[in-house]
């Protein structure tokens, strides 16, 4: 049985300045994070992920779309994870928490012009 949690991996190690960078990747999110220990004895946090498949299967979801009647539910917009944290922050939440942010300023955000292509519904939310 393979191991669900991802595991760092070593990808660079520069003896010269005692500077080793290491990679986790977690299959579920799609989030790539990296380790950067520097010679200072301080770590270096950076996270990466691709977001080209999400954004394109919002576009496909809203040109296909046909509206709210008679449905219980519809998915309104998919926000991939390092942007989600970015857009609960500013809503005034603590990302890793359920609710707590404000719910009408993040609609005005999703509604944004910058924000449009996490939307899977044309028109507003």
């Amino acid at each position: 049985m393979t191991n669900p949690v991802p595991t760092y991996r070593l990808v660079a190690r520069d003896t010269a300045s005692k500077r080793a960078t290491y990679v986790k990747d977690d299959p579920r999110s799609g989030v790539r994070t990296y380790l950067t220990f520097h010679d200072d004895g301080t770590i270096g946090v950076r996270k990466t992920q691709r977001v080209d498949r999400t954004l394109d299967l919002n576009q496909a979801q809203a040109n296909s779309f046909d509206g709210y009647r008679g449905k219980d539910w519809v998915c309104t917009a998919r926000v991939p994870v390092l942007e989600w944290r970015k857009l609960v922050e500013r809503c005034g939440g603590t990302p890793g928490v359920p609710g707590g942010y404000d719910d009408t300023l993040m609609r005005k955000l999703l509604n944004d012009a910058d924000h449009r292509r996490f939307k899977t519904v044309p028109g507003r939310i």
